[in-house]
């Protein structure tokens, strides 16, 4: 797989430094949020609940080790990403689990922690989502780790839905979670006051899957609210803009050759889209036509984490 344009120009040596540095970070997140924190005043710091300074700890390793991950992944270290990608232990914990057989035990987290960690593991071909109505969940060989939502936090739900979907299909979840992710957007759609989400790539892009629960849902005024050729269209928009991105940062030659990027290098909603795509079967991928480099390389990204498809 060839590396994102404009990485060639990163020495390796310095790559690794990078990735070692912001893992090590990761680690010392709780001691540097302490340390830091000292210099609030103290009435701030006596408000604050300790589950809320546990998600911020975690908020802070999340970031750093998404960013290390995209390193590797734009220099074409696949295999290392994929290790990282295995382990949610470096967002919960700070470390790596390595062979610990207790994992990570059963663990409640925030909708933005629960997407981003089960969008890792399901690119590493591990884990399944479970979905009712009071809890979201995602389940592997290491640990369980939920989610409640609830309707005061109903708008945050609706904006990651596509994803959580993509999720789902992604993993081979059970028909079950499919379905009740389906029927969220279902009634996502027929809410006029997400009608602004609606119109969005990353809802439109939903339409690659062309499922029953999302191709024709009852009570809508349109035929068809999402469908392949819509999807497709979306898809490459989402591709094209995540082009653009990469080609300005790369403008920025100071943070650009310091290995620094102003921006996101992988565009992990896009990503995980396309992998769900293709495990499901409905590639949407056309190889054989002239895209942009960058395009390129996000294609030809998903195209080898589909290959790490976990079993049914």
């Amino acid at each position: 797989m060839p590396r994102l344009l404009g990485t060639e120009e990163w020495n390796k040596a310095a790559i690794n430094r990078t990735v070692s540095y912001l893992l090590n970070c990761a680690a010392e997140a709780a001691a540097l949020s302490d340390t830091f924190g000292s210099t609030q005043i103290q009435d701030d710091r006596s408000t604050r609940q300790e589950g809320t300074a546990l998600f911020e700890v975690r908020n802070a390793r999340m970031e750093l080790v998404t960013e290390a991950l995209a390193l590797l992944l734009v220099s074409d270290n696949l295999n290392d990403a994929i290790r990282f990608l295995a382990d949610p232990g470096w967002i919960l914990n700070g470390h790596a689990m390595k062979d610990n057989p207790e994992g990570f035990g059963t663990l409640s987290t925030n909708i933005r922690q629960f997407v981003r960690i089960s969008l890792f593991v399901t690119l590493a071909g591990e884990g399944q989502m479970r979905a009712t109505m009071e809890e979201l969940a995602f389940s592997t060989e290491r640990g369980y780790l939920g989610v409640q939502w609830r309707r005061e936090a109903e708008r945050e739900f609706v904006s990651v839905l596509p994803v959580l979907y993509a999720i789902a299909v992604a993993s081979r979840s059970e028909r079950e979670t499919i379905d009740f992710l389906g029927s969220q957007i279902t009634a996502a759609v027929r809410n006029a006051t997400h009608i602004d989400l609606m119109e969005e790539p990353d809802f439109q892009l939903l339409g690659i899957y062309a499922t029953p629960p999302l191709a024709q849902p009852k009570e809508v005024s349109r035929q068809t609210v999402f469908n392949w050729i819509d999807g497709l269209a979306a898809l490459w928009e989402m591709e094209r803009r995540y082009a653009m991105r990469v080609r300005q940062m790369r403008q920025d030659t100071y943070h650009w050759n310091a290995i620094n990027p102003t921006g996101d290098l992988v565009d992990w909603s896009l990503l995980i889209a396309e992998v769900a795509a293709l495990r499901s079967g409905r590639s949407p991928v056309p190889l054989n036509i002239e895209v942009l480099p960058e395009m390129r390389f996000c294609q030809e990204l998903a195209s080898a984490f589909a290959q790490h498809a976990p079993r049914k």
